[in-house]
């Protein structure tokens, strides 16, 4: 009697032609003929992420201090928190473009108009605003992560994996600020 594992079919590939295109291109590292993907366009994706990335980390920085100084700590905590895997994604970020033959761009004079996102400082008694602010700017990520994991589908499955890392870590921050905000409203009433 034979295994339903037997009767499934089995990955099957031609080596001598996977190793023909493997040799093709030698420098291009991680981009082989069997991607799929517009490199190009990918890494201008990319690109905008990373900017996102890094105005995101410094606005997280910025108001995670202005927490810390008006005595807030969970706001503090949150947005250090956020920080934090703000700073993992940057990371990430430019570790993909890296490997995609490209260039991770962080210039200060052009990240924020490559940015998805924007910046705004707040007063030490505004932190409604600050938390409103960061919470917006995390449903816009979420947002563009899914229509980017989408874009990229099967063409670029590493940088769709990325994506979706992202995506996961923007709805921990989105659902962490969005409770933190709640209390505070609540404690307006």
């Amino acid at each position: 009697m034979a295994h339903d594992r037997d009767r499934e079919p089995r990955f099957r590939f031609d080596t001598a032609l996977f190793r023909d295109r493997a040799l093709l291109d030698m420098l291009d590292g991680a981009v082989t003929s069997a991607h799929a993907a517009d490199v190009a366009a990918v890494q201008t994706l990319l690109d905008q992420l990373t900017a996102t990335s890094a105005l995101d980390l410094l606005r997280f920085e910025q108001h995670a201090a202005t927490a810390a100084g008006a005595g807030r700590a969970e706001v503090y905590e949150v947005l250090r928190t956020a920080a934090e895997a703000e700073r993992d994604a940057l990371r990430l970020l430019a570790r993909r473009c890296l490997e995609l033959g490209g260039e991770p761009d962080l210039d200060p004079g052009t990240v924020t108009r490559r940015s998805v996102t924007t910046y705004r400082g707040y007063a030490m008694t505004e932190h409604i605003g600050l938390l409103r602010e960061n919470l917006l700017a995390k449903r816009l990520m979420i947002q563009v992560y899914l229509e980017a994991v989408r874009w990229l589908g099967d063409g670029d499955p590493t940088s769709r994996r990325v994506v979706e890392g992202l995506l996961e870590s923007a709805e921990h921050t989105a659902t962490a600020l969005a409770a933190v905000l709640q209390g505070y409203e609540e404690s307006q009433l």
